[in-house]
């Protein structure tokens, strides 16, 4: 692995949080990089096909939410990939990472859902 020259370019990027890996053959590599500018990404690295085929089957099913959510004129966002693409040595998504985000205390994204699938 390596932080993707073809995403960030020549940006200073330091590594921040390396998260620990599920012992399943689909969890692929997952560290939070920032940038000089103060930016936090997250990288998935996918070292196999296996975990190449969950970080792209995540991916479009994240597409076809913010489709529905587009659809619905909703208050609800979805964090988009802001890169994704094959390399040399491995599969790359990168998102934008927000380190400040707290817990919700509440269940409007989980009743969001439901009434959705209800109606439909």
């Amino acid at each position: 692995m390596h932080i993707p020259n073809e995403f960030f370019g020549r940006k200073k990027i330091s590594i921040e949080k390396v998260f620990k890996r599920k012992n399943t053959a689909r969890c692929p590599v997952q560290i939070v990089v920032r940038d000089d500018a103060g930016t936090h990404y997250l990288i998935l690295f996918a070292e196999n096909q296996v975990q190449q085929f969950y970080i792209e089957r995540s991916i479009n099913y994240q597409k076809r939410f913010a489709d529905i959510l587009l659809g619905l004129n909703s208050e609800v966002c979805v964090n988009l990939p802001l890169f994704f693409k094959l390399l040399y040595d491995g599969y790359y998504a990168i998102y934008e990472y927000f380190p400040n985000t707290k817990n919700v205390d509440n269940n409007r994204a989980t009743n969001f859902l439901k009434n959705y699938y209800k109606r439909n």
